[in-house]
């Protein structure tokens, strides 16, 4: 589905002072997809959403798929394990544990694929100093949330997550990003 998005042009463009915004249909069915999911964070209606724990394999299924499609699983993951009545814990240590298996499979298929194509050149000096930058913010993240994990409740994940989703949605479904 994205293969075929991507091949279709761009949709619109606008500029806001020196910034050129374009709206293409990846950037706009991402924006659309992340809006939905926000609104079940953050309407009452479904904030009170449960699902049960036998749906645990169908939304794993579809946030997979849909994060697959716009490179938002966490965000997506997070949205639907928040709806399962976890605690605050299970939410957080489950979560992670999905991401590490995620990443573990992303890097092992990374790697294969620079020493079998040759690119190991692929990375510039550059991009290594990006690398290590998200490394030490994603440990940095891990001991912030270790410390506020017992201060802050499941409803105010909820609320949070749902926020992000939908400024991210707005900005890519308009193209500001």
């Amino acid at each position: 589905v994205l293969g075929l998005l991507s091949q279709v042009g761009t949709i619109f463009t606008y500029s806001i002072g020196d910034r050129l915004a374009e709206i293409t249909p990846v950037k706009l069915s991402m924006g659309i997809l992340m809006f939905i999911f926000a609104w079940f964070e953050l309407l009452p209606q479904f904030k009170e959403l449960k699902f049960e724990r036998k749906y645990l394999f169908l939304g794993g299924i579809l946030s997979g798929f849909f994060g697959g499609f716009s490179g938002h699983q966490g965000a997506l993951r997070s949205a639907f394990l928040a709806k399962t009545g976890v605690s605050a814990e299970a939410f957080v240590g489950t979560n992670a544990v999905i991401g590490f298996m995620v990443d573990m499979a992303r890097l092992v298929i990374y790697a294969v694929l620079f020493i079998f194509l040759d690119q190991s050149t692929v990375i510039s000096g550059g991009q290594w100093s990006l690398i290590l930058t998200g490394c030490v913010a994603a440990f940095i993240g891990v001991l912030v949330g270790k410390h506020f994990l017992d201060k802050i409740t499941m409803k105010t994940i909820q609320t949070i997550t749902g926020i992000m989703l939908l400024v991210i949605a707005i900005a890519l479904g308009s193209g500001l990003i």
